[in-house]
């Protein structure tokens, strides 16, 4: 894995902190329709979403921000997914894709940053059936 930059807010206005993001696993999401299956636990074959809702004050441009997703099998470290979005208003919605196959089965988890700074953690478990 190559080290990226770190990237920050273009908009000082709107932070991101555990408080004003929320992040779910789930089996399925889909643009427009949101997420299905939510759930801690996932098969070693199946899909792997995790969905973050940013909420901030509507009166305010969400402005430019990086977002990151860190998949972990146990504390190794497998994979790092970056976007780059504008969000308009609030809320937002990012997510990102993984797979059992490529975490392998036991615990996992996926840390998500905003601008570089970590802003919440969803551990979850890949079982074998």
């Amino acid at each position: 894995l190559s080290a990226k930059p770190e990237v920050r807010s273009t908009d000082a206005g709107v932070k991101f902190t555990d408080s004003n993001v929320t992040i779910v696993t789930a089996r399925f999401v889909e643009k427009g329709r949101g997420v299905t299956g939510i759930t801690d636990t996932f098969t070693f074959e199946g899909k792997i979403f995790v969905h973050i809702t940013f909420k901030w004050d509507v009166e305010k441009e969400g402005g430019k921000h990086n977002i990151q997703a860190k998949w972990y099998s146990g504390e190794k470290l497998v994979s790092v997914r970056d976007h780059a979005a504008t969000f308009n208003r609030s809320p937002h919605y990012v997510w990102f894709e993984s797979a059992g196959t490529s975490l392998g089965v036991g615990k996992a988890k996926v840390e998500i940053y905003a601008d570089g700074v970590l802003v919440g953690t969803k551990h979850f478990a890949v079982v074998s059936q």
